[in-house]
This record gives structure tokens, C-alpha cells and sequence, in this order.
């Protein structure tokens, strides 16, 4: 309600509610991305998307350039053709996303380039399926096993 009459939320932020998924890939915060300027690994890194653009590159593919805010404040990131085209479906609206890619670092300016991307929505309705099929096969094997006992 609060990002619906304010513009934005107030009282905490909307990625807290992504939290589980959050530590499960052990996603960066955009205040730590100078830690990682130097390294030539992937991270994952977490937020939402507040602004797209798309633009031509000199080949005349697309690529993304995208403002997402975690949170710990706003930051780029850019998707360039072949990524754009294969997270296309994930990365297209405002939508809480997490990203795999590695930090550029030019000038004092910082980004994520952008790899591969997932819906933060999409893996917490993953994990709560599991875990409803974990409770119910469970359940299922302790009631497999009454039933065992009551025919001896």
C-alpha cells in the first residue's frame, strides 16, 4: 500500500520479502560492489527494476540498460545482445529480479553486466512448491508406514 500512495515504501523495503532467496544465492549489495571491481567472477546481485532503455549497439542488435535499486540505493546494469535476447521475458517491466553477472568498473562509475537473470517472485513460488511437496510426500511416508503396521 505504501509504494501505491507514496511512490515508494516506506517502512522497509520491498526486497525484504525476497530474503530467503536473497541469502540462498548469496547476492551482493550494491554498497559491496567495489569489492568486486577488480575480480573477473560472477555474482549474483538483487533488485528491482526502476527504469529500461533499450539501445542500439553498433552492430544494430539490442541491448538493455537498466536502473534497478536494492537495498542499499540505485544501480545499473547492462545487458548486452545475446543476454537481452535470452532474459528478455525476466528482465522486461518492474519487476524484483536477481542477476548473475560480473561488476565493470569505469571512471568511478560502477555496473553489472548482466548474464542471466530470474524472477525473485518466480523462485519463491518455486521454493514454497517444494516445500509443500516436501510436508505432503512426508506425510504420505509416516501414513505409508501406519498403514504398514495396521496389516501385520
Amino acid at each position: 500500500m505504501e509504494e501505491k500512495i507514496l511512490g515508494f515504501c516506506a517502512s522497509s523495503s520491498p526486497m525484504q520479502y525476497f530474503k530467503s532467496e536473497l541469502e540462498e544465492y548469496r547476492t551482493v549489495r550494491s554498497s559491496l560492489f567495489p569489492d568486486f571491481a577488480d575480480s573477473k567472477e560472477d555474482i549474483f546481485t538483487a533488485g528491482i527494476i526502476i527504469t529500461r532503455k533499450i539501445k542500439k549497439t553498433r552492430d544494430g542488435g539490442n541491448m538493455l540498460l537498466c536502473t534497478l535499486e536494492d537495498e542499499d540505493g540505485m544501480y545499473e546494469s547492462v545487458f548486452f545482445p545475446d543476454a537481452y535476447k535470452k532474459n528478455l521475458k525476466t528482465i522486461s517491466g518492474q519487476s524484483a529480479v536477481i542477476i548473475k553477472g560480473r561488476i565493470y568498473c569505469k571512471d568511478d562509475h560502477m555496473a553489472v553486466i548482466g548474464k542471466n537473470s530470474a524472477s525473485l517472485s518466480g523462485l519463491k513460488k518455486i521454493r514454497s512448491r517444494a516445500r509443500k511437496d516436501s510436508i505432503k510426500n512426508n506425510l504420505l511416508a509416516k501414513a505409508g508406514a501406519a498403514w504398514e503396521v495396521q496389516e501385520k
